[in-house]
């Protein structure tokens, strides 16, 4: 059965959100979400990562950190960096042939829903909870071995 990993936010067979994310390089693998067949799951929901409370978005951040030898959390994708420090750290990882790590974009919509049912700004989202997680103030950063090394 063919099998693809499941984005952030998806939920596996086991009915924990995934952790997966942007993947410089291609291949293939469930990600550890394989169903009973082997294939991966089908037809679970997904969850919005606009609407998580603070709490879980921590704990999806620290799952990644967890998870991923090499954890990026970049303005944009690799293939659109959003600023300048990304790209020239993409630019780094490359030349040094460094082609598996995995990024996560945080400028992407959502963050923790405020009292009021309001989705707040980028800079109250998903940045704010990565930066409490790793008393870094600027981005990118990278986690290598679960220990941030800079950005």
């Amino acid at each position: 059965m063919s099998c693809k990993c499941k984005a952030a936010g998806e939920v596996g067979c086991d009915g924990k959100v995934s952790t997966n994310t942007s993947e410089s390089s291609s291949g293939g693998g469930c990600c550890g979400n394989k169903g009973t067949d082997g294939g991966c799951c089908k037809d679970q929901p997904k969850v919005d990562l606009t609407v998580l409370n603070s709490g879980q978005q921590m704990e999806l951040i620290q799952a990644m950190i967890q998870e991923h030898s090499i954890m990026l959390f970049i303005k944009g994708t690799p293939q659109a960096p959003a600023c300048r420090f990304t790209r020239q750290l993409l630019h780094n990882l490359y030349d040094n042939h460094i082609v598996k790590f995995k990024t996560f974009d945080v400028l992407q919509a959502g963050g923790a829903i405020d009292e009021t049912g309001k989705l707040p700004s980028h800079e109250y989202g998903w940045r704010a909870v990565i930066k409490e997680v790793s008393k870094w103030g600027t981005f990118p950063q990278v986690f290598v071995n679960k220990e941030i090394i800079g950005g």
